[in-house]
């Protein structure tokens, strides 16, 4: 999965709302939309309920929300582990 997709998800998940998830990745609404949609075309389910203010997760987007975010995690644990010269984190 594509980070940004994930990292957008989420936030639109956290956020309630695409506007604020836009503004809390630098991003405009319209970039969010259409990466919360690749997302959806690549899982083949809508995770997103956009008529409900604020936005909701549907059973789909409850599921992988989860998913997203410990793969989020594990990214950055990776990235922190492999950049870090000693090969140690703090605990």
């Amino acid at each position: 999965f594509d980070p940004r997709l994930l990292q957008t998800f989420v936030a639109v998940a956290d956020t309630g709302s695409f506007t604020d998830a836009a503004n809390r990745l630098n991003s405009t609404q319209s970039t969010v939309s259409q990466q919360v949609s690749r997302l959806e075309d690549i899982l083949r389910h809508i995770l997103l309920d956009r008529s409900a203010r604020p936005v909701r997760l549907t059973p789909a987007g409850e599921t992988f929300v989860g998913y997203a975010r410990r793969i989020l995690a594990l990214q950055n644990e990776a990235e922190e582990l492999l950049t870090n010269p000693s090969g140690s984190r703090p605990v």
